[in-house]
């Protein structure tokens, strides 16, 4: 699930330590920054420059955590300035385990002491989610806690996959990815967030499938007024249907911010199989993948006229 990491500057020492925790923040990385409290970056950059330290390090330390803030992989949590961090970050921990690690001076869990060896011992890199619902359905709660800090805080997100349909071509009943979205976008209106465009794509298996869907416009149309009514993204819902010209394309269920891509291991369906989600880490393929599916529609192989349903 998305982690947080929580960091007591005032305990920072050298400039060792704070680039081995910031190594461990972004979108692609182990934790989200939980800005406990709010000028936790100012803070930062402030022990940065005023270190006796090598300029080139000073450098590429401040970058790095420009990057962080680039990626808004900051999530920012209700700091009571009458309490410690110690108290504050305990509090959020006792009704949110996200909050994985505080860095401090003292050891008792959330809280470990910035000086232990073992400091991110358990925190080898992104977690994967495995579903794990008696009845094989996607579990929406433990997905949404999984990709939560990541949907918040990306301009665009994506679902791409072959199977995207929200009704069953047959009989117009709502598909279980219909239900997560609904419980998806209630979420997402939430708190603070900064999604301002949903793309969906899918790639129906028969040219009969895809006209058949065409055909649930006015139903599809609907389903995106009710998810605009709970969170409405600036710029739009929008469900792009290509051609099977493209299926090969659309094998691999993923869901894409702008920082980071997921591997959906499979359909979201309640198929006697387990659903697994996990981060890609390797930087190249995620460029690929959100520089694709995340530009102007650029994708081939559909009609804009007849399948581009957008709600704005």
């Amino acid at each position: 699930m998305s982690r947080l990491l929580a960091i007591n500057s005032k305990v920072l020492l050298t400039n060792t330590q704070l680039t081995l925790l910031t190594s461990k923040i972004g979108q692609r990385n182990s934790f989200f920054l939980a800005a406990l409290p709010k000028n936790i970056t100012a803070q930062l950059n402030n022990f940065i420059n005023n270190q006796d330290i090598d300029d080139n390090y000073k450098k590429i330390t401040l970058e790095t955590l420009a990057k962080i803030k680039q990626e808004n992989a900051i999530y920012n949590i209700k700091f009571d300035e009458k309490e410690t961090f110690d108290l504050t970050a305990k509090n959020f921990y006792a009704k949110d385990k996200r909050l994985a690690l505080a860095v401090t001076k003292k050891n008792d869990k959330p809280l470990k002491n910035i000086d232990d060896p073992s400091l991110f011992d358990g925190f080898e890199g992104p977690e994967v989610y495995t579903n794990k619902d008696d009845d094989w359905h996607l579990n929406k709660k433990a997905f949404w806690n999984y990709i939560e800090f990541h949907a918040r805080t990306s301009a665009k997100l994506a679902l791409v996959g072959r199977y995207n349909k929200f009704f069953d071509t047959m009989n117009d009943k709502p598909s279980d990815l219909h239900y997560l979205l609904s419980y998806f976008f209630e979420e997402l209106g939430i708190g603070n967030c900064r999604c301002e465009e949903f793309l969906i794509y899918c790639c129906p298996s028969s040219p009969e499938e895809k006209e058949m869907i065409i055909k649930q416009e006015s139903l599809i149309k609907d389903f995106f007024r009710k998810l605009s009514s709970k969170y409405k993204p600036k710029y739009g819902i929008h469900y792009k249907i290509c051609d099977q010209d493209n299926k090969n394309q659309l094998h691999e269920r993923k869901f894409l911010t702008n920082y980071a891509a997921f591997l959906m291991g499979d359909d979201l369906t309640n198929n006697k199989t387990k659903k697994t989600i996990q981060v890609i880490t390797d930087a190249k393929v995620t460029k690929e993948n959100t520089d694709y599916w995340l530009s102007d529609f650029n994708v081939p192989g559909y009609d804009e006229k007849k399948v581009s349903y957008t709600i704005s």
